[in-house]
């Protein structure tokens, strides 16, 4: 997704986002299953709460932040056209 943005310049709502990360969630949820999608969240959880996930966590926020100034970057109707 976040590819066809910066290659196609396309536009992406907020709703638009929040659908494909559902869509998303229930395509891991149905190639793993439910129990080894639990079993990989007690894993994190653990790993968290012993202090041992702090690669994970930098992980994630650098993501976040990268979607999100993608997303604010090349959506919009102040985009600015190269």
């Amino acid at each position: 997704m976040i590819l066809s943005i910066m290659i196609w310049q396309t536009e992406v709502t907020l709703l638009q986002f929040i659908g494909y990360t559902i869509a998303l969630a229930g395509l891991v949820w149905y190639k793993l299953g439910p129990e080894q999608v639990r079993e990989h969240a007690a894993i994190l959880k653990r790993a968290v709460s012993e202090g041992r996930a702090v690669g994970v966590v930098a992980v994630a926020v650098a993501t976040v932040i990268s979607v999100g100034v993608v997303w604010y970057a090349f959506s919009g109707p102040e985009r600015v056209n190269i």
